[in-house]
């Protein structure tokens, strides 16, 4: 849960894997959304393609992380 929104795995894997599918080849992340899942979601389903030639470009931001709930 980051900015008081979050997304279940396999809502996260259905949108990662439709953008695969998709003409999109753009990812904006950051280790802030979902603490780091995001990323990490990101990742797996990338390995799991690894056979596809489509190039994906993942944008992720420097900044340190967020702490837990979001609050400082």
């Amino acid at each position: 849960d980051t900015y008081g929104y979050s997304v279940n795995e396999e809502r996260a894997r259905e949108t990662i894997n439709a953008i695969f599918d998709s003409e999109c080849n753009l990812i904006d992340t950051s280790r802030n959304y979902g603490f780091g899942n995001a990323e990490k979601r990101i990742g797996q389903v990338i390995q799991e393609k690894e056979e596809s030639t489509k190039s994906i470009d993942e944008l992720t931001k420097g900044k340190p992380p967020m702490p837990r709930g979001g609050k400082k």
